[in-house]
């Protein structure tokens, strides 16, 4: 299902709890998400998540206090609600409310998010927007100079060698394919930048950290996932819980220039 927004077409998949496809910008002939022709397939507990795209991972990203790998959200579809220049969506999954409404202006794509406790309980609530773009002709990134956080089974030490730090913060020194992974968190002070050979993306947030995922090989094609989240952890039990009634926002924006 495409949805043309402003000067961005996005592609849903009614399957799989509305994840985006393919986002494309007038003016750049090509999906802007990583899309292998045969994207990595993951079992959960008997529903296949695929290592492409732009997923909403929620309210959990990994499997944790009791919740399955990737959270909820992402196992049904949501509830539409067509508004100028973008869409509205609405799931609802027991103990909570999600909401996301994606709007264009100009270049840029922007992601705002609700949710709520609707239960008298605390809850776990972790949230990260699960996007993964390609590593063919991106040229340069660019990530907050700040301190890192490993993320699960990741060495700092043996991640460093494979980034480089100057005066324009963290970035990525080689996507070359040798069978490893690494998740880290930078806490997000400034936008993450993607530039390729045809358009530069400039990703910016207000939810506090960005999930780094740099996939050379190990699950899949490479790719690299720039996750914007709310708690530098893959694991909801690790993270603050939502108090009963509790409602948090978020938003994350995607420009597309050059």
């Amino acid at each position: 299902m495409i949805l043309e927004m402003g000067a961005f077409a996005v592609d849903f998949s009614r399957e799989r709890g509305g994840k985006i496809v393919a986002l494309r910008r007038a003016g750049v002939d090509r999906n802007l998400l990583f899309a292998p022709d045969a994207p990595l397939a993951l079992d959960d507990g008997g529903d296949t998540f695929a290592v492409a795209g732009w997923d909403e991972a929620f309210p959990t990203v990994a499997a944790s206090a009791g919740l399955p790998g990737w959270g909820t959200a992402w196992r049904g579809f949501p509830e539409q609600r067509l508004v100028r220049n973008g869409v509205e969506h609405r799931w609802t999954m027991p103990g909570y409310a999600f909401e996301r409404t994606l709007r264009a202006e100009g270049d840029a794509l922007t992601a705002a998010y609700r949710w709520s406790n609707t239960t008298e309980d605390a809850l776990p609530a972790l949230w990260a927007a699960h996007a993964l773009y390609p590593t063919t002709g991106l040229q340069d990134t660019r990530l907050p100079d700040a301190e890192l956080v490993a993320g699960p089974q990741c060495i700092l030490d043996e991640l460093e060698a494979h980034l480089v730090r100057d005066a324009r913060g963290w970035g990525i020194a080689d996507f070359g394919r040798n069978g490893l992974s690494w998740k880290f968190f930078v806490p997000a002070v400034g936008p993450a930048t993607l530039r390729y050979a045809d358009v530069t993306l400039t990703i910016e947030t207000d939810a506090g950290w960005w999930g780094v995922f740099l996939n050379r090989g190990r699950f899949g094609e490479p790719c690299v996932g720039i996750e914007p989240t709310t708690h530098p952890t893959d694991f909801a039990a690790e993270a603050p819980a939502l108090g009963a009634g509790e409602t948090r926002s978020v938003w994350w924006r995607l420009r597309a220039s050059g």
